[in-house]
């Protein structure tokens, strides 16, 4: 079922997957060059408790999370045969 975001809250999920910081994912998906820091961060904030942004993030956490789980069980498996 496909998540009702815009492209920039899409892009605000992306990014704070990849920084794991509000502030600086609404700045690098957002035109900040007129806000105050406290008001980008406070926006950033505000943001991260939209039911939908919220719910997306945890998607791509999960996805990341299932991702490096594949990768750290094949590298065990890897080495466990590499030295039995």
């Amino acid at each position: 079922m496909p998540r009702a975001l815009t492209p920039k809250q899409e892009q605000f999920c992306q990014v704070y997957i990849e920084s794991n910081n509000a502030t600086e994912a609404y700045r690098r998906s957002y035109s900040t060059s007129a806000m105050k820091k406290s008001t980008i961060h406070r926006t950033a904030h505000a943001l991260m408790q939209n039911s939908k942004v919220a719910a997306r993030i945890r998607e791509l956490q999960d996805e990341d999370r299932n991702h490096h789980d594949v990768t750290v069980a094949s590298l065990t498996e890897q080495l466990q045969d590499a030295y039995g």
